[in-house]
C-alpha cells in the first residue's frame, strides 16, 4: 500500500512538473487595442499587428488587426519586442512602440496610432513606399493643418487635403530643416492649394510632396491659390 501511495505521489509530481513546463514553453499571450487608427492602414484589407523581436534573425509574430483595433498573440516567447502595425504585404515594418515579455502576459497593451496617415513613419526611408518614378498633380481644400510626426531619426509634417471626392495625405520630405510647426503654419483650413506628389506604390491617396527648394522654402512644392 505504501509502495503504491509512493508511486501516485511521484506521479502526481512528475504531471505537475511536466504541465508547468508545457505551460511555460507555450509562452506568453498578449492581448491590446489600437486607437485613432487612420484609414489608410485598411485601404488592402485588414492590416496585420507584428511582434518583431529586437535583434538579427529574431522571430516574427503576425495577427490581423481587428475592426475595432483589437489584437490578441499567443504562445509568444520571452523577449523584447517592437510592435508594428502594416498593410498585408508591407515593405517596411513601421515600428510604433516596444514592449519586453518577461515572466507574464500582457492584458492592457495600448497604441495609439494618432491617426498617421503614414504608418510607416519609423521606416528609413521613403522609397519602398512612394513611386519616386512618378508625380501626380493635385489641387484641393486643406482639411487639416500640419500635423507633426517625431521619429527620432526624421521627423517631418503633414496636412490632408480633400481633392474632389478624395481625401488626400501629404507628407513633407524628412529631409527638409525648417518644416514650420502647426503653431506658424502658412498653411490653414481652407485654403485652395495646388501640389505635386510622388504617388504611394499601393494605390493610397497620399503623396511625398515634391519639393524643388525644400532646403531654403518650407513649404516649396505648394502653391496656395486662394486663402480661406
Amino acid at each position: 500500500m505504501r509502495q503504491f501511495l509512493r508511486i501516485a505521489v511521484l506521479a502526481a509530481l512528475v504531471l505537475t512538473i511536466t504541465t508547468s513546463a508545457l505551460s511555460q514553453s507555450a509562452g506568453f499571450s498578449v492581448r491590446g487595442k489600437a486607437t485613432n487608427l487612420p484609414k489608410e492602414l485598411f485601404v488592402a484589407g485588414s492590416p496585420l499587428v507584428h511582434l518583431q523581436r529586437t535583434g538579427a534573425d529574431a522571430p516574427l509574430y503576425s495577427v490581423p488587426l481587428k475592426a475595432d483595433g483589437t489584437f490578441e498573440f499567443t504562445n509568444v516567447a520571452p523577449g523584447a519586442y517592437w510592435v508594428a502595425f502594416a498593410g498585408l504585404n508591407p515593405r517596411a515594418l513601421p515600428y510604433a512602440t516596444t514592449i519586453t515579455i518577461s515572466k507574464s502576459d500582457i492584458a492592457n497593451l495600448e497604441v495609439d496610432l494618432k491617426n498617421n496617415p503614414f504608418p510607416e513613419s519609423a521606416a528609413q526611408s521613403v522609397t519602398p513606399m512612394f513611386n519616386m518614378n512618378s508625380s501626380k498633380t493635385l489641387e484641393g481644400t486643406v482639411t487639416s493643418t500640419l500635423a507633426s510626426v517625431e521619429p527620432a531619426h526624421a521627423p517631418y509634417r503633414y496636412f490632408r487635403m480633400k481633392v474632389g471626392e478624395e481625401s488626400w495625405a501629404v507628407r513633407m520630405s524628412a529631409s527638409n530643416r525648417a518644416i514650420p510647426t502647426p503653431e506658424n503654419s502658412p498653411l490653414h483650413v481652407g485654403d485652395h492649394v495646388r501640389v505635386t506628389v510622388h504617388p504611394d506604390r499601393d494605390g493610397n491617396s497620399r503623396g511625398l510632396l515634391i519639393q524643388p527648394d525644400r532646403q531654403n522654402d518650407p513649404l516649396s512644392g505648394v502653391t496656395v491659390i486662394a486663402r480661406n
